[in-house]
């Protein structure tokens, strides 16, 4: 019975501890999705007003070209401008024929619209670019950013939590058996000393003077 309440118990920490990790990892993953989500809007926002310096001048599609071949590849920039019938005025090299535009357009008319769409050279669609759209006067700019870093820190993370998910549990589980032992051990001698009172003329049951018995 001795080993049974401490392997209930083991086991009972175990699965709190695993579900308290569990919602702590969804927790942190949520916050710093968002965080990164955040962090590339604040760019997006620079590189359309960026654009906007420019737009309408001569020297739009050099600026595009110069702006594009600055960034890394796992931070890849697009950039579209579109007159406002939607006709396309400039766009970098990366932008696809069907250019930038959201895959179900809405009819929402925010002075900015963001949208996710994969990456132009994603066989899979797993990779993602981010787009930010803002009008411009006559002009429409959209503005996009790749997330493969993005998404390579989150999963890392997300890897990182799950692994560590167990161990945390059972060094829980490990810690509560060990208590449990040193519990249980004067119940386990008052156990032991009561089985043998019955071969001995008199006797007493021991007391540890904490007063648990």
């Amino acid at each position: 019975m001795k080993t049974s309440i401490r392997l209930r118990v083991a086991l009972g920490v175990f699965f709190v501890v695993a579900g308290l990790v569990t919602l702590q990892d969804v927790y942190v993953l949520s916050r710093f999705e968002r965080a990164l989500r955040l962090e590339t809007d604040g760019q997006l926002d620079d590189e359309i007003s960026e654009v906007s310096a420019v737009v309408g001048t001569d020297g739009l599609a050099a600026w595009i070209v110069a702006a594009t071949e600055q960034h890394r590849e796992d931070r890849e920039l697009f950039i579209e401008v579109l007159a406002a019938d939607g006709v396309a005025v400039a766009r970098s090299r990366n932008v696809p024929e069907r250019g930038l535009a959201p895959v179900a357009a809405d009819a929402a008319k925010e002075r900015v619209r963001r949208w996710e769409l994969p990456h132009p050279r994603s066989r899979s669609g797993a990779r993602l670019i981010r787009v930010a759209e803002r009008r411009d006067g006559p002009w429409i700019i959209r503005v996009a950013l790749g997330l493969d870093e993005a998404q390579r820190w989150y999963w890392n993370l997300r890897r990182n939590l799950v692994r560590s998910l167990p161990l945390i549990a059972g060094l829980g589980a490990l810690a509560a058996w060990w208590v449990a032992r040193r519990m249980l051990r004067p119940i386990a001698e008052i156990i032991a000393r009561a089985r043998s009172l019955g071969a001995l003329p008199d006797g007493s049951l021991p007391r540890t003077g904490s007063g648990d018995e």
